[in-house]
């Protein structure tokens, strides 16, 4: 058992398992989808089935008067069936050698919670907890 990374031109192969990865993984199912930024994924195999998978983006970004390439890691997943047991670790590490090879100045873990407390549904309340910037 290894992980591959697979450039954006052949993910398009992977993508039924990936998607069965993500509604597994996830409690919302939103599917996987191929952006022009997407570099490429790093995929690990178990007897044929896909059980961990994370995604590279690359990007130009500038804040006020630096410019710099940024690397981001997005769509982190593994298999409930096989977690804690250290792929995610191996996911990240191949991605991060990615990056490095990329020269990559600067990276960010691309992370949402799709659940959002009722309390912050509310405009109101949510002025009360966020503070002002």
């Amino acid at each position: 058992m290894h992980v591959q990374f697979i450039f954006q031109k052949q993910l398009s192969h992977y993508k039924k398992q990936i998607d069965q990865l993500f509604s597994l993984a996830f409690e919302d199912n939103h599917p996987f989808k191929i952006e022009p930024e997407l570099l490429g994924a790093a995929l690990l195999f178990s007897n044929n089935r896909l059980i961990a998978c994370g995604f590279v983006y690359l990007r130009d970004m500038s804040q006020q008067n630096l410019r710099f390439k940024a690397g981001i890691v997005g769509g982190v997943a593994v298999h409930p069936d096989n977690r804690k047991l250290g792929y995610c670790r191996k996911i990240m590490q191949c991605l991060d050698k990615v990056l490095q090879h990329s020269n990559v100045t600067h990276s960010f873990l691309f992370a949402y919670q799709t659940y959002i407390p009722m309390i912050l549904q509310d405009a109101k309340s949510a002025r009360q907890i966020v503070p002002r910037c």
